[in-house]
């Protein structure tokens, strides 16, 4: 994640912008939630399913940022005061 150049992992969880939680739920499905860090109100969730989890974390993020890039194309870009150094 931090070589998208996007976010910074931080600790503690506390002083994070954004929450991201993986979880493997029910039968082969692995989730990807990302939750604001402050109010925890989910901002993304994304799903798949079977193969491995280290292989599936790997997609969720690949499947994240092209959700991320897609909103920008449509909503625009955040301000710089409000991207990772």
């Amino acid at each position: 994640m931090e070589k998208w150049g996007r976010f910074r992992i931080v600790r503690p969880k506390d002083t994070a912008d954004l929450v991201f939680i993986f979880d493997a739920t029910s039968g082969d499905d692995y989730t990807l939630t990302v939750m604001d860090g402050s109010y925890h109100h989910v901002l993304w969730a994304i799903t798949t399913n079977a193969g491995s989890f280290q292989a599936r974390g790997s997609e969720l993020i690949d499947l994240l940022r092209q959700q991320i890039e897609s909103d920008e194309r449509t909503l625009g870009k955040p301000p710089k005061s409000l991207r990772a150094p």
